[in-house]
């Protein structure tokens, strides 16, 4: 891309206006930053604790598993099949941070079971008992968050007894800080903004052995809960016969805030698919720090910035995300599509075919093929913020 299509899109988001950039090659090569080995460990963490969530939700008649549903989105004319994962309905959370957070706590929480010697004939269930949660009464985990981070760590950590911390900014609002401090957790407010908050989060932790930091900036854990979604995610397109191939590809359109989540998604997918999936991020023009670090991965940034843990951390961005497909491979280039081209779903073309927009709130919209109208399958990853959580609500 030339410096004046990169200043043309930066004045794009300046300016307010949605704007896509289509990357004009892609690599298919899995980065080392994870390996798929941690991936399998993960979900295999998962099951191991399943016995221990349904005892300390057992209120919750709940059988225990992180996993959300495969959903039909009304069919469009001529569109591939519309699909939404349902992260936004994840049990405890109501939120993909039920994922990669809850992962995290999970490995914390094994570390300190297996040093008190908790775990000594493999019952997860006894980590809900008097003796576990005496012993991780004296454990304090910290998080920084605007929100759904913050209370996937807070609602679990209380749960087993940990006491949590939760660092917010001066943006977060007041209704997540009440249903933290309803839990038990302890909201620390700050005045600044979200990445000064995980500076300050991060500093008050640093030298306390009983204090464990989850650090959205730089979390190895984090990213490989996100990844496990991959797996769910190929068995429900497999029970409904759906194959990906290069030619017809899986279009992913993820939410993007500082991209953890969905770097660690389209690790997962990436791994399982190649290149027969296809990762588009999405987030709001008013914040698009993913697309403007991109753009620019030259430009100086503080270290605590989002845009400076993408260029150290996160393996989808740099490798293989932000709108990305293999339309832009057929010379499609970029374009900033209007609010109604976002809506429209599925397009055609002549000569290749495009990605349409994405709806921020969820909608995901569809992926032309070739002219003879063959379409990638579409998903989107729901993040939504909407409603109480399904269970520890407010």
């Amino acid at each position: 891309m030339s410096q004046e299509d990169v200043a043309a899109m930066i004045a794009s988001l300046r300016a307010g206006n949605p704007t896509m950039w289509l990357r004009s090659s892609v690599s298919h090569d899995l980065p080392d930053v994870i390996q798929p080995g941690e991936v399998d460990a993960a979900t295999a963490r998962f099951k191991r604790f399943e016995p221990a969530l349904r005892a300390v939700f057992a209120h919750a008649e709940w059988d225990g598993r992180i996993r959300s549903d495969l959903l039909d989105f009304p069919a469009l004319a001529g569109a591939p099949p519309l699909l939404v994962k349902g992260d936004h309905a994840l049990p405890l959370t109501g939120s993909i941070k039920a994922r990669g957070g809850i992962h995290e706590l999970f490995c914390r929480i094994e570390t300190v079971a297996h040093a008190a010697g908790l775990l000594g004939d493999g019952d997860y269930a006894a980590l809900a008992g008097e003796r576990a949660r005496a012993i991780f009464a004296r454990q304090t985990v910290t998080v920084a968050s605007t929100g759904n981070l913050g209370f996937s760590i807070g609602l679990v950590a209380r749960a087993f007894g940990l006491a949590a911390e939760v660092h917010m900014s001066h943006d977060a609002k007041a209704w997540k800080k009440d249903r933290l401090r309803l839990l038990g957790a302890h909201v620390v407010e700050h005045r600044a903004d979200y990445s000064q908050a995980v500076a300050m989060a991060r500093a008050a932790a640093a030298g306390k052995p009983d204090v464990y930091f989850v650090d959205d900036e730089n979390s190895r854990d984090l990213l490989v809960g996100y990844a496990t979604a991959a797996d769910e995610v190929a068995g429900q397109l497999a029970a409904r016969g759906i194959v990906p191939t290069p030619d017809e590809p899986l279009v992913v359109y993820l939410p993007c805030g500082v991209g953890g989540a969905p770097g660690g998604i389209t690790y997962g997918l990436k791994r399982l698919y190649g290149a027969a999936v296809v990762a588009v991020f999405v987030e709001p023009v008013a914040s698009a720090c993913m697309l403007a670090a991109l753009l620019t991965p030259d430009a100086p940034r503080r270290r605590s910035t989002s845009a400076a843990r993408r260029r150290g951390r996160s393996p989808g961005p740099r490798s293989r995300s932000r709108p990305r497909s293999r339309s832009a491979r057929r010379g499609s280039g970029r374009r900033s599509p209007t609010p109604a081209r976002r809506g429209a779903g599925a397009r055609q073309g002549d000569g290749g075919g495009r990605i349409g927009g994405a709806a921020f709130l969820g909608f995901g919209h569809g992926c032309g093929g070739a002219g003879d109208r063959r379409g990638g399958r579409l998903a989107r990853y729901g993040n939504a913020r909407l409603g109480p959580p399904r269970m520890g609500g407010d």
